[in-house]
């Protein structure tokens, strides 16, 4: 299974600029690869056209996912049902919502997009505790609002959580290491490894990092720079 971007042109809707002139890269299950540039360059801005941000406009290009029985345009589907085809957007800064706790939250998604969403929401719960001893993550964020009061390294500790309740085949990272402690960055990248690894998971991430590979093994880099996106 493979995930292919072509080409794709896209536009600021609110300034009606063209912000990325030429993108194209593809993401192959069990692959891991790596979004450079400079802040402002675009990198964000891609996958927020990729999962249809009301923001962004793709003028042109595709976004295509095949498999072994077929070939899907994901092009101009509407963003829950690019979740549905199995992909996932990790963003680099996460909406807290009141009255809703995390456990409801996962739940309804799961139910909502996952294929296999026969769990009740005891087993479903018994399911992500056990996820949560396994890596060290505290229960207690499951009876929390959803990311509320949560620290920098918290909420993407929680953030995978989601990856876990939703199983996705293709994740995308913005800034996953951004303002995460130390303890916290080897929790986040064991599991994405053992994703990878485990369950072929494909990973798309943008970092800043420098001796990202010291956390985790990068099949290709590419560079956004003056609005294209080009293999490094």
């Amino acid at each position: 299974m493979n995930l292919k971007i072509e080409n794709l042109k896209v536009k600021l809707n609110e300034l009606d600029k063209e912000i990325i002139s030429d993108a194209s890269f593809e993401l192959n299950a069990g692959e891991i690869i790596l979004l450079n540039g400079e802040n402002g360059s675009g990198k964000s801005s891609l996958l927020s056209a990729i999962f249809k941000h009301p923001n962004y406009n793709i003028e042109s290009g595709k976004i295509f996912l095949n498999n072994e029985k077929e070939e899907t345009d994901l092009t101009n589907l509407k963003t829950f049902e690019i979740a549905k085809q199995g992909l996932y957007l990790s963003l680099q800064h996460v909406p807290e919502i009141e009255g809703v706790n995390l456990l409801q939250f996962l739940y309804r998604s799961y139910k909502n997009i996952s294929e296999d969403n026969s769990l009740s929401v005891l087993d479903f719960n018994k399911e992500l505790i056990s996820f949560c001893d396994k890596y060290d993550i505290n229960k207690d964020f499951l009876k929390r609002d959803l990311n509320v009061g949560f620290s920098g390294g918290e909420k993407k500790q929680a953030e995978m959580l989601h990856l876990f309740a939703l199983k996705p085949k293709f994740v995308f990272m913005d800034e996953i290491d951004s303002g995460v402690d130390k303890e916290a960055i080897k929790k986040v990248f064991k599991i994405i490894n053992d994703f990878n690894k485990e369950h072929g998971v494909a990973f798309c991430i943008i970092s800043h990092r420098e001796k990202l590979e010291d956390l985790i093994k990068i099949d290709r880099s590419y560079e956004m720079k003056d609005g294209k996106l080009n293999l490094c």
